[in-house]
């Protein structure tokens, strides 16, 4: 990667007026801020990755992915995703709907790229930066079309970014870019096709519908022993028993090895100094500010201010632009970009305006329109859950120790059994267990490792085999060796001929229906009047909206089989289709052709979203392969760390 300090000064000076003033040497990587937008493939605002913090949630080849990147990333996707959970979406729900691992992927995928990219040598030179910048109209005077500083500085605190952070954020991101053109750069989707796709989808069909209803039939017989029997023997696949292994299982499981750990008081007191700020809420402030050219600028326009005068009319005078909200910040957040004015915002009283502070941005007055008191839980409220983490660390360790001595005994030549018995664990046999780790009742088996992986190994093991020590998603450890496969059978029919009952008398209604239903179909289709035909048999005729082949949006009273039933039809012609509440008989009434209106606009759309997702494909198999090519590692300790801060 280019020297970061010669680079700053060379888009510095490219970037400057010809009379320098000293901010722009800072406030020129503001411009960067919008180049993300072209970067869709990260994510709005990923470029922004500010200092990293010592310890890593993940890493990826020599790429770290920090805590504080990973908790930033979080808290914007919980706030994207707030409004449709009520206005809050707290960390056990983003957890249970997978948005904690969705974030997760996002920051590996783009490590893995960046990984990838610096292995290549990638360099990306200070024209390239500049020539993105000056392509971006958002930066540019809407008058006279040239670069516009205030619009530097406002992006800049906003973003709450140092220069350092932000070009390598920035770097990285064209790097990753490059890698991703170079793929899929050379996608195209010729005219001709995308128009014959939009004549295909866009034409679309209406339809006459009745339906023969289950519900008229009411005087079905009894089945007899033999239609019982007959149904149970064509339909036994509905009806099965699933298969079932069975089982001998050693684990080794953290969770169960917690009581035999003790934990210190004074080990406890550590941790909880150690941890202090997971047990922390700082004080946060709603700050506005104000960015002024010079000192007696920002004093003139306090003096104003403390006459009685309204924050943003003196910013408005003093032509500085609309004060810019930093919303509900603590004091570590703003004195990580902007000390002077973290001070100086956290020295004033709520309501009040700071004393004019000075960074290297300029002048700045901060005004504070709330403050939320910090709170720190104390060690007696927090201890029990301390213990409980301290205590599941410890026992993790120990698992491990006898994970390698388990391994390294049954290397030695010793079995299965000898190894368990020497190391004081236990080895359970489980005679009935299905795929879902159930019993031959249903009843999910607690005893059994609560992981798929264990499922998997278990029912690809060959019989008479014992799999190798393998570890769980929780930390744990298992061997499980398979003595018998049963088969999936049908249950006696006795023990199912309740079902098989229900069963026979639905498909018998549907066997009615259908034949009342196929004789208007062949009526119809024979010339018949379909109005006539549906009311002599008393049934109303109701019109469908009109739908296209791929319509797979659910419709009350629409079967889900109707749109690509009516497409096999020739107009006026009918059709039989299973129906919620019986069988329906569709009539295809009209057929009308993509509009010539809409094609232009349409074709052109039809092209993009082609082309994004082949583009997306490529892209996808490609970072599967980098998965393949690079060791990603998830630090769990860490992780957690950060998730109980939410």
């Amino acid at each position: 990667m280019p020297d970061t300090h010669c680079r700053k000064q060379g888009l510095a000076m490219a970037l400057a007026d010809k009379k320098i003033n000293p901010i722009k040497k800072f406030v020129t990587f503001c411009l960067f801020a919008l180049l993300i937008l072209s970067f869709g493939v990260w994510g709005i605002g990923d470029i922004f990755q500010g200092p990293q913090h010592t310890y890593s949630v993940a890493q990826v080849g020599k790429v770290a992915i920090g805590q504080q990147e990973f908790s930033r990333n979080l808290r914007q996707e919980l706030a994207r995703l707030a409004p449709q959970f009520g206005g809050r979406l707290d960390i056990e729900q983003a957890q249970a709907f997978g948005v904690v691992q969705q974030v997760m992927d996002r920051l590996t995928t783009r490590a893995l790229f960046e990984q990838h990219a610096n292995d290549l040598g990638l360099v990306v030179t200070t024209d390239q930066l500049l020539e993105q910048i000056r392509s971006l109209p958002a930066f540019q005077d809407q008058a006279t079309g040239r670069f516009d500083s205030f619009a530097f500085q406002n992006a800049l605190l906003n973003s709450g970014l140092s220069e350092e952070a932000f070009l390598q954020g920035l770097t990285g991101d064209i790097q990753r870019q490059q890698v991703v053109n170079a793929i899929s750069g050379a996608v195209t989707m010729p005219r001709a096709m995308a128009e014959a796709l939009y004549r295909y989808s866009a034409e679309t069909r209406t339809a006459d519908t009745v339906v023969f209803r289950n519900d008229s039939i009411t005087d079905l017989p009894a089945p007899t022993d033999e239609q019982i029997r007959t149904y149970y023997d064509q339909n036994s696949g509905d009806f099965l028993a699933p298969a079932f292994r069975s089982l001998s299982v050693l684990q080794i499981d953290p969770a169960a090895l917690t009581d035999e750990v003790a934990v210190a008081d004074e080990r406890l007191r550590e941790e909880y100094e150690l941890r202090i700020d997971a047990y922390s809420v700082p004080e946060r402030r709603n700050v506005s500010q104000v960015l002024f050219p010079n000192q007696e600028a920002a004093n003139d326009a306090l003096a104003k201010i403390r006459e009685g005068r309204d924050f943003a009319a003196v910013a408005a005078e003093a032509g500085v632009g609309a004060p810019v909200s930093l919303g509900l910040i603590s004091r570590a957040e703003l004195a990580d970009q902007l000390p002077a004015l973290a001070e100086g915002a956290f020295a004033a009283e709520e309501g009040g305006v700071s004393e004019a502070v000075e960074s290297p941005l300029g002048w700045h007055l901060a005004q504070v329109s709330e403050i939320q008191e910090g709170s720190v839980s104390p060690f007696e409220e927090v201890v029990e859950d301390l213990r409980a983490t301290l205590q599941l660390t410890l026992a993790t360790d120990t698992a491990i120790e006898l994970a390698n001595a388990l391994d390294d005994t049954m290397a030695g030549g010793a079995t299965l059994e000898e190894a368990a018995a020497s190391l004081g664990l236990k080895i359970e046999r489980f005679d009935r267990v299905d795929r879902s780790g159930s019993d031959e009742n249903g009843e999910t088996i607690e005893a059994l490792p609560n992981d798929r992986t264990f499922i998997n190994t278990a029912f690809s093991t060959e019989i008479g085999d014992e799999s190798l020590l393998t570890e769980t998603a929780q930390g744990g450890y298992f061997v499980v060796r398979v003595h018998e496969d049963i088969p999936a059978a049908a249950k006696p029919l006795d023990e199912v001929r309740a079902d098989v009952i229900a069963g026979w008398e639905a498909a018998e209604r549907a066997r009615l229906l259908t034949e009342q239903a196929q004789v208007l179909v062949e009526a119809v289709n024979n010339g018949g009047d379909f109005a006539a035909l549906a009311q002599e048999a008393g049934l109303i005729p109701t019109a469908t909206p009109a739908m296209r082949r791929f319509n797979t949006t659910p419709t009350p009273g629409i079967p889900l089989d109707l749109p690509s039933k009516l497409f096999e039809l020739e107009e006026g012609k009918a059709d039989v289709v299973e129906d919620a509440e019986g069988i329906m008989v569709a009539r295809l009434s009209n057929i009308t052709a993509a509009p010539d209106a809409e094609a232009d606009t349409a074709i052109a759309a039809l092209q993009s979203n082609l082309v994004n997702r082949i583009q997306g494909d490529l892209v996808t198999q490609f970072t599967d392969t980098l998965n393949e090519s690079y060791r990603v590692e998830i630090n769990h300790q860490n992780l957690d760390t950060v998730l109980s801060q939410f």
